[in-house]
């Protein structure tokens, strides 16, 4: 798998390129389903693992342009190289190390790294959001179907 995080994704439109913008689970629930897509719906998505929801649902096929930034590149042979990705490379050198540590049975100087270990874990996850192409806002609550003119009018 060659995808790291979204930075962008959009629709292809006759030559237009709109922006689609992320949805929030509840807001999902808004929309007609089978409502399909024009150059006037407000049409969202939503990034779940290694799949797309949209909102509403597509009723045909349609081009999508996805930008992102791709996934460390695996390391297979000796002459490789790692280029750590801000700085994550030390991860790397300190799971090795403890590694080689607690095979030598030296695992009182391996637990003295793991501190180390785990703040570096904690930088990565909290590094570790995959949809980098608009900031995170907070959540819709309104819904549109308590408004008396219809239900998914956005």
């Amino acid at each position: 798998n060659g995808f790291y995080k979204l930075t962008g994704l959009f629709w292809n439109n006759g030559g237009y390129k709109h922006r689609l913008t992320q949805t929030q689970p509840a807001e999902a629930e808004d929309y007609i389903q089978g409502a399909g897509w024009s150059v006037y719906s407000d049409i969202r998505y939503r990034l779940q693992v290694a799949n797309l929801r949209f909102s509403p649902a597509p009723n045909s096929v349609y081009a999508l342009i996805l930008k992102y930034i791709p996934a460390a590149v695996r390391l297979s042979a000796d002459s490789d190289t790692f280029d750590g990705y801000n700085g994550w490379e030390e991860w790397v050198i300190l799971d090795a190390a403890m590694k080689c540590l607690e095979h030598e049975g030296n695992d009182g100087d391996a637990a003295l790294l793991a501190p180390r270990k785990a703040r570096m874990e904690a930088r990565i996850a909290s590094m570790a959001e995959r949809n980098q192409s608009e900031p995170g806002r907070i959540q819709d609550v309104t819904s549109v179907s308590a408004w008396p003119w219809g239900v998914g009018l956005r």
